[in-house]
């Protein structure tokens, strides 16, 4: 989704007038979908290193309460 309104604002920013400038623009677009397809993939990796790394109940831990006392000056 960030990736389409980043190309969006790209395209309304910038006027094509030369050729040469739209094979920058198509480039443009190629190096974005690289760099998304590559964080995903990144993070689907990360995600699964540490779900095989982790012993499943330390996943399942009960989340711990809010201490409001502790952030007081």
């Amino acid at each position: 989704m960030t990736q389409e309104y980043l190309w969006g604002f790209l395209q309304k920013q910038g006027f094509v007038r030369s050729p040469i400038e739209l094979y920058g623009e198509m480039e443009l677009l190629w190096l974005l979908d690289q760099f998304f397809d590559r964080a995903l993939c990144y993070v689907v990796e990360g995600y699964e290193q540490t779900r095989h790394s982790q012993p499943s109940q330390e996943l399942r831990k009960k989340p711990r309460e809010f201490n409001a006392a502790a952030f007081a000056p």
